[in-house]
């Protein structure tokens, strides 16, 4: 599994939008075997600075729903959420093994996982 090190801290959801043309976008929910049905493992800082670990076909979107109220029942009260690490992998069953190993992490772990990527700072919201 990689983690996407080529975004930097800022602007890292700009950078994960997925074609309009694959079946993530046409509302496909298995994550496919197509070779263009991609998912992403992601891990949001919250406002009140605990980490919320997750998987989408478009994190940038998951990550708008999180803020608006309508993403995880964790993450609404501690909003605003920012987006603090994203790991590409080959499709839904694999993201979910992966989150599943994220979330039994120690806090220390994840946040050297996060720091280790070079996505982001934590704890400046």
């Amino acid at each position: 599994m990689l983690a996407d090190t080529s975004v930097s801290g800022r602007g890292v959801a700009s950078k994960l939008r997925a074609p309009s043309s694959s079946p993530a976008c046409r509302g496909s929910r298995s994550g496919g075997s197509s070779p263009r049905a991609r998912s992403w493992v992601y891990i949001v800082e919250c406002s009140d600075g605990t980490l919320y670990s997750g998987w989408s076909t478009d994190p940038a979107r998951r990550v708008a729903q999180h803020n608006s109220g309508t993403g995880a029942k964790y993450t609404r009260g501690r909003r605003p959420v920012r987006l603090v690490y994203v790991e590409r992998v080959r499709n839904g069953r694999e993201a979910l093994r992966r989150e599943s190993q994220i979330k039994k992490m120690s806090r220390e772990a994840k946040r050297a996982l996060c720091l280790a990527s070079g996505a982001l700072t934590l704890g400046k919201h």
